[in-house]
């Protein structure tokens, strides 16, 4: 269904839906809440420009300029959620941080739009736009939690050239596991565990 909305060479998908001010930043703001709705409702499914449009109040042609399709709509209405909702935590230490960014995420993705999310992304891997749109949400997202880790170095709390990248894909995929195959909630007291488990030395072998 979404293939036949797309209206747009792949090279397109690459660029960034502008910010600006005034009207075109309500009408993202009112696109964004209107897809995250029918996402929560109807899942992918139900997300196609002309439901999006028509639930914002704003002309699909506007929608048909943006997005290449609807699926990189998806990813960008996300993004900009959990931009607003997973705060980036500054305790003083890299532990602290780490505990209660890791929770603010939890929270989100026990919340219908962050299980919804979840749900799409999977849905999207054989979609070539939608894997550059979220391509470019894990790097900008991980460019936002790179300042953890900044400080942590100037603490001296870890080395230079420590793969933050590695880390937080370490972390990010225990929450995932706790939600999607433990089927249980990953509490403050899980992440502090997995915490645990971060710092015990594993000895290379042969």
């Amino acid at each position: 269904m979404m293939a036949h909305e797309s209206r747009t060479s792949f090279s397109r998908a690459h660029a960034p839906s502008r910010r600006l001010g005034g009207r075109t930043a309500d009408n993202t703001e009112r696109l964004f809440k209107a897809t995250l709705e029918i996402l929560d409702a109807q899942g992918m499914e139900g997300v196609s420009f002309a439901s999006v449009g028509k639930l914002a109040g704003v002309n699909r042609s506007t929608l048909y300029r943006r997005w290449p399709n609807p699926a990189v709509l998806v990813v960008e209405a996300i993004a900009a959620q959990i931009e607003a909702d997973v705060t980036v935590a500054d305790t003083g230490t890299l532990r602290g941080d780490m505990r209660d960014t890791l929770t603010s995420l939890a929270s989100f993705l026990q919340t219908s739009t962050g299980r919804a999310g979840l749900a799409a992304a999977a849905s999207l891997a054989g979609d070539p736009e939608a894997a550059v749109a979220l391509r470019a949400l894990w790097v900008k997202r991980l460019s936002h939690l790179q300042q953890i880790f900044e400080r942590a170095q100037s603490r001296r709390e870890i080395p230079a050239g420590f793969d933050s990248e590695a880390f937080i894909a370490t972390m990010s995929g225990a929450l995932l596991f706790r939600l999607l195959i433990a089927a249980d909630k990953p509490d403050t007291a899980w992440i502090e565990r997995i915490l645990d488990m971060s710092e015990v030395p594993i000895t290379k072998t042969r």
